[in-house]
């Protein structure tokens, strides 16, 4: 944009488009199933490792991002040591885009693995996704 133009705003039907999957070309038509949902882990930082082998092993997933978090509001009991005194949790944030197809068996395998250990999930749905790199279009 140069500043010359109204800003665009996304529509209902906008939305409502990036929620549904889009039809694929022949060309496209053996790439893997674009992610509609965002598995997000938190660990303890002492399994980031163990958790990033796992996940790097597996063929349903092509990419993930981790990060240290802090996590508050924590119940007192479960906080240990430094963590007691601070008030917050130090753990690792995974985000994992994953089909909607292969949700149910990956936190089935994850569960399996991790059996016992610290390991928070949830899921939410992905309304959009995309990249913008520089030269493209």
């Amino acid at each position: 944009m140069t500043g010359d133009e109204p800003e665009r705003r996304a529509s209902p039907a906008d939305a409502q488009a990036a929620r549904e999957p889009r039809a694929h070309s022949e060309a496209d038509a053996s790439a893997p199933a674009q992610p509609r949902s965002m598995c997000l882990l938190s660990v303890p930082r002492a399994l980031e490792g163990a958790l990033i082998d796992w996940i790097l092993a597996r063929d349903d997933v092509r990419t993930f991002a981790s990060s240290p978090v802090d996590v508050h509001g924590a119940d007192p009991a479960e906080l240990r040591g430094v963590e007691s005194v601070s008030g917050r949790q130090r753990r690792v944030q995974f985000q994992v885009p994953i089909a909607d197809t292969r949700l149910d068996e990956f936190v089935t395998a994850l569960g399996r693995e991790f059996r016992g250990a610290d390991v928070d999930w949830f899921v939410v749905p992905v309304g959009g996704s995309g990249s913008f790199r520089s030269g493209s279009d």
